[in-house]
């Protein structure tokens, strides 16, 4: 197979975190015998820092897709009585769009944003919301928002366990456990500095940067 042929001629296999890694090795993939190392994506310093105690709103970032559970954040927030603005594109647009109007749910539907005003809907929000259902291989949305000192009520959907505390992720797909993460960590300013202290100690540029020239040099 091309991916066999491929490890084969690599000197070194890289991956983002050990989760992908045990999916890896589970799917059978051919890392028998390969130098595998783990560095996680590079996650740059916060344009603009949070004051989480006095946000507005929570913010969820993601495609607007059945796999990214924003349903879920529409529901979690109207039952805890949260503002939530979605920033993105996706094919779910309408329902959400329908289902929020349902609620009565305040919700913002501000498209697809460029980086700069991202970074300023991070910095006025409470907490931001990654209600994934399926497993994701890193998570950037989450480790962007916790750069950005917020903290982040999250599912336990693959590697975002490697990012987040136990205690702050939720059940995927699960609406009440979802709701519960919001109303812990709304305006948490101290769990928002300790999201972003975390996310520098693990995946900053000059950590990951080390980490690149130890493999390159080793």
């Amino acid at each position: 197979a091309w991916s066999a042929r491929m490890v084969a001629e690599a000197d070194v296999v890289l991956v983002a975190n050990q989760t992908t890694l045990n999916r890896l090795n589970e799917l059978g993939a051919p890392l028998v015998g390969a130098r595998v190392e783990v560095i996680p994506y590079p996650v740059a310093a916060a344009k603009q820092l949070a004051e989480p105690q006095s946000g507005e709103y929570a913010i969820c970032s993601a495609r607007l897709s059945a796999d990214k559970g924003v349903d879920v954040a529409v529901d979690a927030c109207s039952r805890a009585g949260r503002p939530l603005v979605l920033t993105g594109h996706g094919p779910d647009e309408a329902a959400l769009r329908a289902k929020a109007a349902r609620l009565g749910a305040d919700v913002t539907f501000a498209g697809r944003v460029p980086d700069d005003e991202l970074a300023r809907l991070r910095a006025g929000a409470a907490l931001a919301v990654v209600p994934s259902r399926f497993a994701e291989t890193f998570g950037l949305s989450a480790a962007e928002a916790m750069a950005a000192a917020l903290p982040v009520a999250a599912t336990s959907a693959g590697a975002l366990v490697e990012l987040l505390p136990a205690e702050d992720l939720a059940v995927p797909g699960d609406v009440e456990s979802l709701t519960a993460s919001i109303e812990k960590l709304w305006g948490d300013s101290a769990r928002g500095a300790a999201n972003a202290a975390r996310i520098e100690g693990i995946a900053s540029p000059h950590v990951v940067a080390a980490k690149l020239g130890a493999v390159y040099n080793g």
